[in-house]
């Protein structure tokens, strides 16, 4: 499982993420992993109201 965090800035926009991705482990160095499963959260601060979502992301190779 692999934790990640963004945070975005600009005179007009905040923008907060929040990732976890959960893939099988390799032992090797660069080896492409075949599945990634991620959830990941947002919040984006413009206007109101503050606009908030949450995303499942499936990958895989075939």
């Amino acid at each position: 499982m692999t934790p990640a965090v963004a945070l975005a800035l600009s005179p007009t926009t905040n923008t907060t993420i929040l990732l976890w991705s959960l893939a099988p482990y390799s032992p090797q160095q660069g080896h492409i992993q075949p599945w990634a499963v991620s959830l990941e959260g947002e919040r984006e601060e413009h206007s109101y109201p503050t606009l908030h979502s949450l995303n499942l992301r499936f990958s895989s190779l075939f």
